[in-house]
């Protein structure tokens, strides 16, 4: 194996590491954020409408947070690919992110939604 090479998959090893670490935590926290945060303001005006109470936005991000978190940890690796290939490969971790909030598997694990009532 030529000695370019041998630097050249260092590099990936050190890049794809650093990516898994740092970087794609760092990024996934920001991507996501700027999905759940529209979609508890939604949840916080139709809340109003219906019940004419104020529940407060951080339950309600609380829960988001624990959906986004969840969905991280079950989806790490491809979120990572996502991340390190520069937005080039997009998994279908990625694609239906936008979604998550309505999946029964993370109702579940996060507890009842902040805007139901007994929460």
């Amino acid at each position: 194996m030529p000695d370019w090479a041998i630097r050249v998959v260092i590099g990936l090893i050190i890049w794809l590491v650093t990516c898994y670490y740092v970087v794609t935590p760092f990024i996934y926290d920001r991507v996501t954020y700027q999905l759940h945060k529209p979609y508890v303001e939604q949840m916080q005006k139709m809340h109003e409408y219906w019940k004419g109470e104020d529940t407060g936005n951080l339950k309600q991000y609380q829960f988001a947070q624990c959906v986004y978190s969840s969905y991280y940890i079950d989806n790490a690796y491809e979120i990572n690919q996502w991340v390190s290939s520069i937005g080039f490969y997009k998994p279908k971790a990625i694609l239906s992110m936008g979604e998550l909030i309505n999946l029964p598997i993370y109702k579940s694990l996060c507890g009842k939604q902040p805007w139901k009532s007994g929460v």
